[in-house]
């Protein structure tokens, strides 16, 4: 089922969207794999998944990683006027996302379920608690979570995205991470048109946490 309307979705069409959509659960077999992604884990492997992973530089010191933290749980990475979700959506485990994205004359619904939320902090130099990326790299903090796609979905999948603050220099990345393939035939005839729009994501979502960190602090 692909959910399409000629006009911007209310929030009243968003919140029936995402009832529904959570009334049938996930459409893929393991919710929260993205967790230590990359890379993919070895359970996921075998379901043809697409791999992307995106990272870029926003700073550094404690106060950009708090602004940056700030950011994606007020989903700035996500205020990209194409595509956007409502910014009062709460970060938590087990709240819906609906994702808004206007493709070409069309406006879509996305369903998706926040899948699991991790907020690591070293309390002191002297507690060593291994907090690391994806990658290896030791951190200072790192503030992650994933959310995944739900039955109406025209994926099936998970993203996670992540804000760190390496150990080494105390720089602030914005880091996301995701695998997805269509959830249903019609979703693989236009998959070609979703790998675009999922590549402009990438660039649009860097470029919308870059500019908030330029942002006046309230």
């Amino acid at each position: 089922m692909v959910l399409l309307s000629l006009t911007r979705p209310s929030k009243e069409t968003v919140d029936r969207t995402c009832l529904q959509a959570q009334r049938r659960g996930f459409c893929y077999p393991h919710p929260g794999e993205s967790k230590d992604f990359p890379p993919i884990p070895p359970s996921a492997t075998k379901h043809g998944y697409a791999i992307d992973h995106n990272r870029v530089q926003l700073g550094y010191g404690k106060e950009v990683y708090e602004k940056a933290k700030d950011a994606l749980t007020s989903w700035k990475h996500f205020q990209l006027g194409w595509a956007e979700v409502d910014s009062t959506t709460e970060v938590k485990k087990g709240s819906p996302v609906c994702v808004k994205a206007k493709v070409f004359f069309f406006w879509t619904r996305q369903p998706l379920q926040i899948v699991y939320v991790e907020d690591q902090k070293k309390k002191g130099l002297s507690k060593k608690i291994g907090i690391e990326t994806a990658g290896g790299e030791k951190c200072t903090a790192r503030f992650t979570f994933g959310h995944g796609c739900l039955h109406s979905h025209m994926l099936a999948g998970e993203e996670r995205f992540a804000v760190e603050m390496l150990e080494e220099d105390n720089s602030v990345w914005y880091d996301v991470a995701a695998f997805s393939k269509p959830a249903g035939p019609l979703s693989s005839v236009f998959y070609p048109f979703v790998r675009l729009f999922q590549r402009r994501f990438a660039h649009c979502s860097q470029k919308a946490m870059k500019t908030a960190m330029e942002s006046p602090t309230n």
